[in-house]
C-alpha cells in the first residue's frame, strides 16, 4: 500500500517526467530517498527559477513551475505555433492518453479513472459540481490547504473534517 508522502513523490516525479517525456533536457529531480535529506531538498529547490532568497508564501494561487515542466511547456507551445493544424494538435491528445496510462500505472488505476485537469481549482469544482458520485467512488482531497479554497466549492466555510464529512455524504447519496 502506498502512503501518502510515497505518493506524493512518485506523483511528482510522474509529472516531471511526463511533462518532458523524451526531449528531456533539463535534468529532473530523482526519486526522493526513502529519508529525503538536505541535499535532496536542494535539489527540489534548484528545479524552480525562484529567485535566490525569496521566500514563497502565497502557493495556492499563483506559484512557480519546475524548470524542467516551463521548458516542455514552451517547446510545446512552439510546436503549436508552428504548426496549428488540426493534425499536429491531435498528438497532443495522444500525448494527454500517454500520460493518463502512465499515472494510472503509477498509483495502480485503470487510465479511464484518471482525470487530468489544469489545475487544483478546476479539478474540485468537477468533483463537486460535475460528477455523480456513488458508493464505492473514492475521492481523494487534500485536508492541508487553506479553508478558503473551499468556500466557492462547498458553498460555505468549512473546517477540514467538515467537507470531509461532507463529502463522504455527498458520495454515500
Amino acid at each position: 500500500m502506498t502512503n501518502r508522502r510515497r505518493f506524493l513523490q512518485l506523483a511528482a516525479g510522474a509529472a516531471a517526467g511526463l511533462s518532458l517525456g523524451d526531449r528531456a533536457r533539463i535534468p529532473a529531480v530523482p526519486p526522493a530517498p526513502a529519508e529525503p535529506d538536505e541535499a535532496y531538498w536542494r535539489l527540489v529547490k534548484a528545479s524552480f527559477p525562484v529567485r535566490p532568497g525569496l521566500k514563497m508564501m502565497n502557493a495556492a494561487n499563483l506559484c512557480p513551475s519546475p524548470l524542467a515542466v516551463a521548458a516542455a511547456v514552451t517547446e510545446m507551445t512552439a510546436e503549436i505555433d508552428a504548426n496549428a493544424s488540426f493534425q499536429n494538435r491531435e498528438r497532443f491528445n495522444e500525448r494527454r492518453e500517454t500520460a493518463r496510462s502512465a499515472i494510472a500505472r503509477l498509483v495502480g488505476a485503470d487510465a479511464d479513472e484518471i482525470a487530468i485537469t489544469r489545475n487544483t481549482s478546476e479539478g474540485n469544482n468537477t468533483v463537486v459540481n460535475g460528477l455523480r458520485l456513488g458508493p464505492g467512488d473514492e475521492v481523494v482531497v487534500s485536508l492541508m490547504g487553506p479553508d478558503g479554497r473551499y468556500v466557492s466549492h462547498f458553498g460555505f466555510n468549512a473546517e477540514p473534517e467538515e467537507i470531509a464529512k461532507d463529502l463522504t455524504r455527498r458520495i454515500a447519496g
